[in-house]
C-alpha cells in the first residue's frame, strides 16, 4: 500500500523555534523524508541543517548540488539557492526567485507535488506575506495533505491565516501538536479515491493572461496565471509573485526610486551652488541669479522629497 513519506516544511519571520519543535518531535525511525524552506537572505550563514540536526533525531543533510531522497533524513538548501525535487533527488537550484525569495516556499511545495503527487505532506509554518500559500494549494490538488501552524501560536500569524482564508485546510495546530500528527499520517495508507490529477513545476501557459504590472526584479511584462484557487503573477524569466508580495516589491521599487530622487536633488542643489560661486568670482551677476534660483530650487525640492519619504508609510 501507498505511503505519504514526503514531508515538506515551509516558513518565514518566526518560523525558526516552529521547524525546531516539529523536527524535535519525529522519532528516529520516522518513515519519511523531510525538506524545509525557511526564508533566508543570500548572505545568511546557511547553518540550518546543522542547528535542526542538534534538535531532531533525524540526519541533517544540506543540499549543495543534488542528493538521494532517504527516509528519516532531513534535507535544506544552502542560502541563495531553491530546494526542489525530481526523478528521486532533492536539488538546490539556482532558478528566479518567487514571491522575492529564494529558496521560495512555493517552489519546494509545488515541485514535490509534481513528482510525489499524493505522497506529500505540506505544513506551512509562522511567517508574513502568502509564500507557500499557492503551493499548499497545488498539495491538495493532487490528493495531499495540508497543515498550517494554528496562527494563535505562530511568531508571526499572516502566512498561515493567508493560507486559511485561500485554501481548505485539513488540519490546524499549534508547532508541538504537528510531529504527533505527521507520525500518523505517515504510518497511514492512502486511501485510494485521493485525487490523481498531473500537474507540472512550470507554468502553463494556456491559463496565462498578461497583466498591466511589470515585473519588480527584470521589468518584463507581469501575466496573470491561475494555480488552482490562488491567482499569482509571473513574468517570462520566471519571477514569480502572489498579489500581496508583489504589492511589497512596489512599495520597495518606489521607495528606492524616491530615495534616488532626493539624492539627485541634492546633489543637482550642490553643484548649482558650485557654479553660483565660479561665477560670482567672475562678477557675473546674471549667471550668479540664475545659479543660485536653481540651486534654492533644487534644495527646496531635496527637502520636500525628505519630508515625504520621512512621513511615508510605504
Amino acid at each position: 500500500m501507498r505511503k505519504r513519506d514526503i514531508v515538506v516544511v515551509g516558513g518565514s519571520a518566526g518560523a525558526i523555534d516552529a521547524v525546531r519543535i516539529l523536527v524535535r518531535g519525529l522519532p528516529s525511525d520516522f518513515a519519511a523524508s523531510v525538506f524545509a524552506v525557511i526564508h533566508s537572505s543570500d548572505t545568511a550563514p546557511g547553518h540550518l541543517a546543522e542547528l535542526l540536526s542538534n534538535q531532531s533525531r533525524l540526519r541533517g543533510v544540506k543540499v549543495t548540488s543534488q542528493s538521494p531522497i532517504e527516509a528519516g533524513h532531513l534535507y535544506t538548501s544552502p542560502p541563495g539557492r531553491h530546494l526542489a525535487l525530481h526523478d528521486g533527488l532533492v536539488r538546490a537550484v539556482a532558478g528566479p526567485k518567487e514571491n522575492r525569495f529564494r529558496p521560495s516556499i512555493d517552489v519546494l511545495f509545488r515541485s514535490a507535488a509534481s513528482t510525489h503527487r499524493e505522497r506529500v505532506v505540506g505544513v506551512l509554518l509562522s511567517g508574513y506575506l502568502d509564500d507557500g500559500v499557492s503551493g499548499l494549494g497545488t498539495i491538495k490538488e493532487v490528493g495531499g495533505i495540508a497543515i498550517v501552524q494554528a496562527p494563535e501560536d505562530a511568531h508571526a500569524s499572516a502566512l498561515p491565516e493567508n493560507a486559511l482564508n485561500q485554501l481548505e485546510i485539513d488540519y490546524c495546530l499549534p508547532a508541538a501538536k504537528i510531529p504527533e500528527l505527521l507520525v500518523e499520517l505517515v504510518n497511514k495508507n492512502i486511501d485510494e479515491q485521493t485525487t490523481t490529477a498531473g500537474i507540472s513545476t512550470m507554468p502553463d501557459s494556456s491559463n496565462e493572461t498578461p497583466s498591466r504590472y511589470t515585473c519588480p526584479d527584470c521589468g518584463g511584462t507581469l501575466f496573470e496565471v491561475v494555480e488552482g484557487k490562488v491567482k499569482r503573477f509571473r513574468c517570462r524569466v520566471g519571477h514569480a509573485y502572489s498579489d500581496r508580495s508583489l504589492l511589497s516589491a512596489q512599495d520597495e521599487r518606489t521607495e528606492n526610486i524616491l530615495w534616488a530622487a532626493q539624492r539627485a536633488l541634492e546633489e543637482r542643489a550642490d553643484m548649482l551652488s558650485r557654479l553660483t560661486e565660479r561665477y560670482r568670482d567672475k562678477n557675473n551677476e546674471a549667471l550668479v541669479r540664475r545659479y543660485s534660483q536653481r540651486a534654492e530650487a533644487s534644495a527646496r525640492q531635496a527637502l520636500q522629497m525628505r519630508e515625504l519619504l520621512e512621513s511615508s508609510e510605504l
